[in-house]
């Protein structure tokens, strides 16, 4: 694939005009310092992830080049990828403002493409409009470049990736572009393990996001260079106005927007970890200790997640029934005095109404003596291990269930989720969870688990056992047909 220079596509830009950040008006295209010497590293490296601060036109610079690369190589197919479709749409709109600028015709020209006059065709595809099914995103097309703009907010993230750059030839051009978001998305997996050209643009990197030097103290100016490593009193000048007067003193919130080194960008964690206040709805009934949200029906299929505690009144030991078909929860059960014998008993109950295919029990810590106990009783209990990567993963999927699919139980599952905070420590090296929920832990389990059990989906479930002392018409016909069968009916 042929490549512009650095002159060429600054001589292309000076040809253009767009909005300028400052002023709103409609000015040239004159390419900052940080634009200039992101292009060269595009023009460098096939393989390009972004990361970056707000408002510094990188979207717009990145633009510039791939509508470059359309024009200097014939046939050529460019995917140009955002989050919501009002997004894709004004991506493929700078494009047709490029290619009208400069009089190129086109061949096709509507929402979804823009094929120009050479046969190169750019393609707009939104991704978040797959929230919870398997992706599609760019399936039947083979894709020489892909733009894949503010890539760390795509929801499904690992399936839009593969299946994006599954349709990319072996050679292709493939650049990733984003702010930081808390979610430990495929964005954030490719900036920590990937072999991409990793490109940081900082706040101090643009030339506009400076103010007078003496608008801050001898004192001031020494922190900030200590604590947030600026290396420019000016752009220091204008970071600590932005967090004084726009930004009321939140740091982490500033620090998202306006970071200074990379390990800024992903303070953006440090916050409420699932957004959105979850619905208190009334269960069914009570059970014991539990709390019935379904009722159980022999047509069912479940299975149960166990997070135990001592029991001393500090954490709760918290079991999940998670109805596999209905995606939802069936019962739940939470209390911080009981002993092992107490939820060994509870969970006999449950399993006994549920008939749950497995009983996964975290053994990290003192789980490891309930598992014994679960299996005296025969119960089908598996150990689960936590770790930091299965426990982020699984209160992402619990994340995604009270977002997205409008997971809600009580007022105590509603807690929970308000008050589960992702934090950054001060230097930037570890994540961590404040104190997830306890039944969202073991929720977390269950979903987690859930596709070892897509395929019982479409059987007949375990029958749950008749209680004593009630007829059990299932045996009794099962009877009935042997004694048929004997007598030779």
């Amino acid at each position: 694939m042929i490549k512009p220079t650095i002159k060429r596509l600054e001589e292309v830009a000076k040809l253009l005009k767009i909005t300028n950040q400052g002023s709103g008006g409609w000015e040239p295209f004159v390419l900052y310092d940080h634009q200039k010497e992101l292009l060269d590293k595009l023009r460098e490296n096939d393989r390009t992830i972004v990361l970056k601060a707000r408002q510094l036109g990188i979207s717009t610079v990145c633009l510039l080049y791939i509508w470059t690369l359309a024009i200097m190589n014939e046939n050529i197919h460019v995917g140009v990828v955002a989050d919501n479709f009002a997004n894709s749409q004004g991506l493929l709109g700078k494009i047709k403002e490029f290619s009208k600028q400069l009089g190129i015709e086109t061949r096709t020209d509507n929402t979804k493409q823009l094929v120009l006059s050479n046969g190169s065709t750019f393609t707009a595809i939104t991704v978040n409009s797959g929230v919870g099914k398997d992706n599609t995103a760019g399936r039947s097309k083979t894709f020489h470049v892909l733009l894949l703009s503010e890539s760390a907010f795509y929801h499904n993230s690992y399936a839009v990736f593969a299946s994006l750059t599954s349709a990319t030839i072996p050679n292709a051009v493939i650049l990733l572009e984003s702010t930081a978001t808390a979610q430990r998305t495929a964005f954030r997996s490719i900036w920590d393990n990937s072999e991409y050209y990793k490109h940081f643009i900082s706040c101090e990197d643009h030339e506009n996001y400076q103010e007078d030097p003496g608008e801050i103290k001898d004192e001031e100016w020494k922190t900030l260079q200590e604590e947030y490593g600026f290396t420019s009193r000016s752009h220091a000048s204008f970071w600590w106005k932005k967090l004084n007067n726009e930004f009321g003193g939140n740091v982490n919130h500033l620090l998202r927007e306006y970071p200074v080194i990379p390990a800024h960008s992903w303070t953006s964690a440090s916050g409420r970890f699932i957004t959105k206040n979850p619905s208190i709805i009334q269960p069914i009934r009570s059970v014991s200790r539990s709390v019935i949200w379904s009722e159980p029906k022999w047509g069912g299929h479940f299975v149960m997640g166990v997070d135990p505690a001592a029991g001393v009144g500090r954490d709760n030991s918290s079991i999940v029934v998670w109805d596999l078909v209905l995606r939802k929860p069936a019962a739940t059960y939470s209390n911080n005095t009981d002993k092992f014998p107490d939820i060994v008993e509870e969970i006999k109950l449950l399993q006994k109404m549920y008939a749950t295919h497995a009983i996964y029990c975290e053994t990290n810590g003192i789980g490891a003596g309930l598992l014994p106990l679960l299996h005296r009783e025969g119960l089908p209990a598996v150990e689960w291990k936590t770790t930091e990567s299965t426990k982020y993963s699984g209160l992402l999927l619990v994340k995604n269930m009270v977002e997205c699919d409008d997971l809600c139980l009580d007022s105590s599952f509603s807690n929970q989720v308000q008050e589960l905070v992702y934090e950054l420590s001060p230097g930037g090296t570890k994540e961590t969870f404040n104190h997830p929920g306890d039944t969202l832990m073991a929720l977390s389990f269950c979903l987690l688990n859930e596709s070892a059990w897509e395929f019982v989906k479409t059987q007949e479930p375990p029958r749950p056992p008749v209680p004593a002392g009630h007829w059990d018409m299932e045996r009794s016909l099962k009877i009935g047909e042997k004694q048929r069968r004997r007598q030779g009916y």
